[in-house]
């Protein structure tokens, strides 16, 4: 979890912006994933991303899979801005709005 602190601590402070700090995550996710598939950072967020994402969308309890595409889930550009407000509100952080076309699924 020091990890996702350390890149929200720094966002934050201006330090990077979202898109690095995507990158840093997702390039951190990938060299652990060589090491070990999940580690506990990895999997409180995407159980965040999946609460956040069924209440968005209205999806009754249960867990999301990680790795079905998100236009599949129903997420528009709409409910896209709203997402973003959701992040913004529990990490302090806004992404940019490219970062839903260019990541398919919540994983990504």
């Amino acid at each position: 979890m020091k990890l996702v602190d350390d890149v929200i601590y720094k966002l934050r402070k201006g330090d990077i912006k979202p898109d690095q700090a995507l990158k840093i995550l997702h390039d951190a996710r990938s060299s652990e994933s060589k090491i070990s598939r999940s580690t506990s950072w990895e999997k409180a967020l995407e159980e965040d991303l999946s609460q956040l994402t069924c209440d968005l969308l209205k999806i009754d309890g249960g867990k999301l899979e990680m790795d079905i595409p998100v236009s599949d889930l129903g997420l528009d550009s709409l409910s896209a801005t709203e997402f973003n407000n959701l992040i913004r509100g529990k990490y302090g952080i806004t992404l940019q709005a490219t970062a839903f076309f260019e990541c398919n699924t919540l994983r990504d």
